[in-house]
């Protein structure tokens, strides 16, 4: 049997996520995380938007009590997890892909937002944790460090969503699944 497809993201949250509680089953949460690669075109001296690609994040239990309780609307996350695509059926009757990400980690990503933690102990005791930020001075994106991440390279053609092969198909088209 192949071995899982674990990722990484680092995204924004679309939407408050809610917790689901059923009679008898864990608690259930689905949040939409939408990413977005940005890339400094050369050309312009500009920082520019790829296209964004959204993510059903699916947790249960702890987690997603956790996820419910500490995460909303546009807050910066990073998630880790079990990547796989879920298949439905479009309101036109045509076949599309959601890719879904099983969680075991998800955090807000503390470069963008500032978070006041709670640890959770295993008796359902909560604890409360003090940060002091006020020394930290905020950083406007004009001012920020380069990407460390940035290798250079400029998109090859950074205004097309897509990537065609040679034979014109896009990788969607060759693989049959969105990536």
């Amino acid at each position: 049997m192949p071995k899982d497809v674990e990722v990484t993201i680092q995204g924004h949250v679309g939407q408050t996520p809610t917790l689901y509680l059923n009679d008898g089953r864990p608690p259930f949460v689905n949040v939409g995380v939408a990413t977005t690669p940005r890339f400094f075109d050369r050309k312009t001296q500009e920082w520019r938007d790829g296209a964004t690609q959204w993510y059903s994040v699916k947790a249960n239990g702890d987690l997603a009590t956790n996820i419910s309780e500490s995460v909303h609307k546009g807050d910066a996350v990073l998630v880790q997890g079990r990547l796989s695509f879920h298949e439905y059926t479009t309101k036109d009757g045509g076949t599309a892909w959601e890719p879904v990400i099983r969680p075991t980690a998800f955090a807000l990503e503390l470069s963008r937002v500032v978070a006041s933690v709670r640890k959770v102990r295993r008796d359902g005791s909560v604890g409360e944790v003090t940060v002091d930020v006020s020394g930290m001075d905020e950083v406007s994106e004009e001012e920020a460090p380069p990407d460390p991440q940035d290798d250079g390279l400029e998109e090859a053609d950074a205004g097309d969503d897509t990537s065609e092969f040679e034979d014109g198909r896009s990788l969607v088209e060759k693989v049959g699944a969105p990536f």
